[in-house]
């Protein structure tokens, strides 16, 4: 109740006001005020919510993505591109494309070492095969008198030997001198003796190592080109001090 006096007449005005209706105004800024800060509430959860997940869901499908390479699985892509965790993830992706890389080239590389080892195998039996043979007719050789054939087929026999012993690509000087006078006693006969070979060598180097075929070329040009030609016997000189 509201009872204001006027200053001229003394008169007072009496104003009643339901009590319910002064507080509607109130009633309604408080409610107003409750809604918003609901909302806000509101609005503050879900934004909550969606920061942690934005923070906490990369680090979990990272973990579970390395869970499926632990487990085998090569072929994954991580496909995080935010954050720190998305730098993380770009460099276990381009890691995962090098051992992707890598194992192919180890799996091409193990392909090529088999072939090369088939290889191998087939240029090793040949050999045998073509020794064996060679053996063979040396043995007929030796039976029907020809001396001559039977010593060259030993020593072609014996080159072949050589030439297929597994070994390093060393060998002593006194192995590469005896294949040089098998391979010699072979060109002697294929150029009817047009050459004589003498050998003279140190005997403290015949267990020093030496390259395998080191002489051979030299021989061989020597016998090819320096007695080419010429209408004497030639005579070459193998020295090793």
């Amino acid at each position: 109740m509201i009872v204001p006096t006027s200053d001229i007449t003394n008169w007072k005005a009496v104003t009643i006001i339901p009590k319910n209706e002064r507080f509607v105004f109130v009633n309604t800024i408080v409610r107003s005020i409750t809604i918003s800060l609901l909302v806000l509430l509101g609005l503050s959860i879900l934004t909550s919510i969606y920061i942690a997940t934005s923070i906490t869901r990369p680090p979990l499908n990272l973990h579970k993505k390395m869970k499926l390479v632990a487990q085998g699985n090569l072929d994954v892509t991580i496909n995080i591109e935010h954050g720190e965790v998305g730098k993380i993830g770009n460099t276990i992706d381009y890691m995962l494309q090098e051992i992707r890389r890598l194992i192919e080239k180890i799996y091409r590389d193990e392909e090529d070492k088999r072939q090369l080892e088939l290889m191998a195998l087939q240029s090793h039996i040949k050999p045998h095969f073509m020794y064996n043979t060679l053996n063979a007719i040396n043995w007929m050789a030796k039976i029907q008198g020809a001396s001559g054939i039977e010593e060259v087929l030993t020593a072609f026999s014996s080159v072949i030997r050589f030439t297929t012993k597994a070994e390093d690509d060393f060998v002593t000087v006194a192995e590469e001198v005896a294949f040089i006078r098998d391979y010699t006693k072979i060109l002697e006969f294929r150029y009817f003796n047009k050459s004589d070979v003498a050998f003279h060598y140190d005997p403290q180097v015949a267990s020093c190592y030496t390259l395998k075929f080191l002489l051979q070329p030299l021989i061989e040009n020597s016998v090819f080109h320096g007695f080419d030609g010429i209408a004497y016997k030639g005579q070459l000189t193998v020295g090793i001090h």
